[in-house]
């Protein structure tokens, strides 16, 4: 009856039963449940209780390890119960957040807090690696104001509850029941995945409206998931056929989400895949983490665009290129809160790129390296590459010339040469699509330099074989082409003096020759000059003063000859000069001038004075047929030959027919001969005895003079004189020399096995001038005659006396050089020089050979007879023997024997026989014809040239 009445009372205050059951929760949340909480900690030890209370979010601010939030994190913890204080710090022992009954501390009140000594500390982890220590300070009067708070508590929430069970009783316990069940299965619907269920909706009210929120908000879900699926739906196909990772950084926690696509890049499971930043940035390759953090920070702080080619470390400990992009977000404050973007393989892409830069390294260098001048253009001939070759010989950068024509760049001396290139490079190698080689030409610089250049062009073509431009190759031959004139000037000319040399003359009179014989009754003519005491000079002063002397006459010629004529050195002290139509009679007197010229010219060298001279040998020519260069070179050096024989200093014309001209011709014809017998051995040594007219009749001859002769074809012997006077003019006296001092010494050598009475014998060899000056066949007859163990006592050395004044000397020091080691000298055809006298003084030989001139007509010239006296007593005072030659009858042997000569040699007392018959003792049986024997003076070694 009470419930009832009571239930009248009060159903109509709903309000009043919500507002109870509001405050009853509200007490429950703010009043009781902190207390419960706190007697829960009473039930346990004070420390167990404060730890279990810290000890997490202690950590969590450890981790976060921002001020701000672990402060906050810090008031919280000092807010509960048992608590006074708190002071967190990290492993470093620097203090990251602190706070006292709800009130933030500084750091320095904090680090006071701690030095009293009134907390307790414990060590933590923030679950990472890293540690730290929190100090925590206790409220001693707790227990008391729980227990009175404990007390209050329970008698209002008793209240409380008495008041409210008796309105929700009454009140509102059908209505509750019937909305709360409602709730609850549409609820449970949602919660199971069903987004269609509905709240009935009955009437009006707060559980009305309730059900339509509740509704509204469960289609709007639907909806919502929906889109979310269809969203996630697309976003993953996006991502597999991007073949992308995606990664998602929570900047605040630095969790770091990775899409198993990544753990699939790198070769990783799903379970390896790091889990934090800090922990997947360390697989960052190190040498691309300065430029990674630096994308980033530029990304997050500045706003650029984060793109970021790094490498990553992979399973198996190789690196592969990631392309990383990513977007920062932000939140109200702008602070970034999140990044988000993709990783994406770019290994292959970046070995190609790595590749193509190479070979465009490799192609850029090629071009900057190569000598070679290279220019690209256009279809329109637009310049659009040059390389440094290029801008070096055109004179134009490659910046200054990029896009101009390349008829703008290109400069040459033939204009119709640059219009021949544009046409070429535009419309040719299009038409043509082949390369080609443009010639030699020249190109003028931007500077004005001028270059000579060889020009090759070629096409260009795309990948798909269309014209797209040509290029133009350069090859500058300045330098090569410089070298060649200069190559060619000196191929024609002489150095020492600068005039053409023989190759250009040659060359010079060819031409000459052709065109005499285009033109008819046309007459030139050609000089064949050889200075006289040019060898004075040279020998007296040495070859600088000789070289001098040749510059200076060869300046002289040039004053005296006509434009257009071509003067010549021709080797030595020779000169040749080639007379454009001039008769013979013109070239004579232009000669002549010439003569006289240097007649005039002296020739001064380090005080010394010296005059020379110039023996010419002159010939006209014209275009007749048969006419040669060579045929007329002889012809003049015969010439000038003659001129010297005559005397020097002096011209001779050379004309067909002339009769010294061709004595002197046949001269040369026996150059070859010579040489065919030096080749297969057709010279032969033969000896003469020499009588010692002092000695017992029938005493055997001691004494031969060795003699050469030269086998003909059909077996003949040729006499000397013959084919010396050519083997002297022609520089073979030397050669045929070596060959008579090798030959006579083998065969001695051989022959004094067989016959020891060599030694008691005496063997005269003849020596020219032309070895007088050789001092390697002075050491090449030291060398035979120890070799073979002769006694050098066994030879005699002859040397005329015109060769011993010529080359005084070299003779001097030959003989002395002899003499040392033992051997003898005869000075041969004496009296017949011009300083005999004064000569023999100084001339240390054993035998004066008395020339046979005076020896034939002894008996019948008294000039001779007294000649011959006065020889023999003038060796006789001087410790000298003499030596008669040709003495071919018993008158002139018997005048020989009053006047006291000591020696005779002659057919009188034997012709010539081989050398061999001598050396072994074997009876000759050969004879020679008079007519060649009469002069027997077997070896003429004079030069009548200098």
């Amino acid at each position: 009856m009470i419930l009832r009445l009571l239930r009248l009372l009060l159903r109509p205050s709903l309000l009043a039963v919500a507002a109870v059951g509001i405050a009853l929760i509200v007490y429950a949340l703010t009043v009781i449940v902190p207390l419960v909480d706190e007697v829960r900690h009473a039930l346990v030890s004070q420390e167990e209780n404060t730890r279990a209370v810290i000890v997490g979010p202690a950590s969590l601010a450890l981790r976060i390890n921002e001020p701000e939030e672990s402060a906050r994190i810090a008031v919280e913890i000092s807010r509960a119960p048992l608590i006074d204080g708190i002071v967190i710090s990290n492993d470093k022992n620097r203090v990251i957040a602190g706070a006292w009954q709800g009130d933030v501390m500084t750091e320095k009140d904090a680090v006071d807090t701690i030095l009293e000594g009134n907390m307790t500390r414990w060590r933590i982890d923030d679950g990472v690696g890293r540690q730290g220590v929190v100090f925590v300070a206790f409220d001693d009067a707790w227990p008391e104001r729980l227990e009175s708070r404990l007390a209050m508590a329970f008698a209002v929430l008793g209240a409380g509850i008495l008041v409210f069970a008796l309105f929700v009783s009454i009140s509102i316990r059908d209505f509750l029941s019937r909305a709360v069940r409602a709730l609850q299965r549409a609820a449970a619907a949602v919660a199971g995945g069903d987004y269609q269920v509905k709240v009935p909706v009955d009437g009006k009210g707060p559980f009305a409206d309730l059900a339509r929120h509740f509704n509204k908000m469960v289609a709007d879900l639907d909806a919502s998931t929906r889109a979310l699926r269809t969203s996630e739906e697309r976003f993953q196909l996006a991502v597999s056929g991007s073949n992308e990772a995606i990664w998602d950084w929570d900047l605040q926690s630095d969790r770091l989400y990775l899409s198993p696509r990544y753990a699939e890049l790198v070769g990783l499971t799903e379970a390896e895949v790091p889990a934090m930043f800090a922990t997947w940035r360390s697989t960052v390759h190190p040498e691309d983490q300065a430029r990674f953090s630096h994308a980033l920070n530029n990304h997050i702080h500045h706003g650029a665009t984060f793109h970021c080619e790094f490498r990553v470390v992979m399973r198996d400990g190789g690196w592969r290129w990631m392309l990383g992009r990513g977007t920062v977000l932000r939140d109200g404050t702008s602070a970034p809160v999140r990044m988000v973007g993709s990783f994406a393989d770019h290994s292959e892409q970046k070995a190609t790129r790595v590749q193509l830069e190479r070979e465009k390294e490799r192609a850029q260098v090629t071009l900057k390296s190569i000598a070679d001048a290279v220019i690209t253009t256009d279809r329109s001939g637009h310049i659009t590459y040059m390389n440094p070759a290029a801008e070096n010989v055109t004179g134009w950068s490659r910046r200054t010339a990029l896009l101009r024509p390349i008829d703008a760049v290109l400069d040459f001396v033939d204009d119709t040469g640059t219009a021949s290139i544009v046409e070429q490079l535009t419309t040719g190698l299009a038409e043509d699509p082949k390369a080609r080689d443009l010639g030699q030409t020249e190109l003028i610089s931007q500077l004005g330099e001028t270059h000579i250049v060889e020009i090759d062009i070629a096409p260009l073509r795309d990948r798909h074989d269309r014209f797209v431009g040509g290029v133009t190759v350069i090859h500058d031959i300045t330098e090569r082409y410089n070298l060649m004139r200069q190559l060619s000037h000196q191929a024609i000319h002489d150095p020492l003096t600068q005039l053409i040399n023989r190759t250009g003359f040659e060359d010079r009179l060819n031409q000459l020759l052709k065109s005499a014989a285009a033109h008819e009754q046309t007459v030139h003519a050609i000089c064949y000059m050889d200075m006289d005491q040019f060898k004075t000079v040279n020998d007296t002063c040495g070859h600088a003063a000789g070289d001098e002397l040749l510059r200076q006459v060869s300046q002289q010629l040039q004053k005296h000859i006509r434009k257009g004529d071509t003067l010549a050195r021709l080797g030595g002290d020779e000169f040749g000069l080639l007379l454009r139509h001039c008769p013979v009679e013109k070239a004579n007197t232009i000669a002549e001038k010439i003569r006289r010229a240097i007649e005039s010219f002296r020739f001064s060298w380090e005080g010394k004075t010296f005059s020379v001279g110039l023996s010419i040998g002159l010939a006209p020519f014209d275009g007749s047929p048969g006419s040669s260069a060579a045929d007329l070179l002889s012809a003049v050096d015969q010439a000038c030959y003659i001129a010297k024989s005559k005397g020097r200093n002096r011209i001779h014309i050379h004309h067909p027919g002339d009769m010294e001209s061709s004595r002197w011709h046949k001269e040369i014809q026996w150059v070859p001969h010579i040489h065919q017998a030096m080749d297969e051995g057709n010279f032969v040594l033969l000896a003469q005895p020499i009588i010692d007219l002092n000695g017992e009749p029938g005493q055997a001859h001691q004494h031969y003079e060795i003699l050469l002769r030269m086998r003909s074809s059909n077996g003949d012997l040729i006499s000397p004189g013959s084919f010396l006077p050519a083997a002297e003019r022609y520089n073979l006296m030397g050669t045929l020399d070596r060959w008579v001092v090798n030959h006579a010494i083998e065969m001695l050598a051989m022959a004094s096995v067989r016959n020891p009475q060599l030694a008691n014998m005496t063997f005269g060899i003849n020596i020219s001038g032309a070895v007088l000056s050789d001092n390697t066949l002075l050491d090449h007859v030291k060398v035979m005659l120890n070799a073979y163990r002769l006694p050098p006592e066994i030879f005699c050395f002859e040397i005329t006396e015109t060769v011993a004044i010529a080359n005084f000397t070299h003779a001097t020091r030959f003989v002395r050089d002899l003499k040392e080691i033992g051997c003898s000298f005869a000075l041969d055809d004496f009296g017949s020089g011009f300083a005999s006298f004064s000569y023999l003084k100084t001339l240390p030989v054993d035998y004066l050979k008395i020339d046979g001139s005076f020896v034939r007509h002894l008996a019948d010239n008294e000039v001779d007879h007294t000649m011959v006296d006065i020889i023999n007593q003038l060796g006789h005072v001087m410790g000298l023997r003499t030596i008669a030659e040709f003495v071919e009858n018993d008158r002139i042997l018997a005048i020989l024997r009053r006047i006291g000569v000591d020696f005779a040699q002659g057919y009188h007392f034997g012709q010539p026989r081989p050398l061999s018959e001598v050396l072994y003792g074997h009876p000759g049986t050969q004879t020679l014809p008079a007519a060649a024997d009469t002069a027997d003076t077997p070896r003429v070694v004079t030069s009548t040239r200098a």
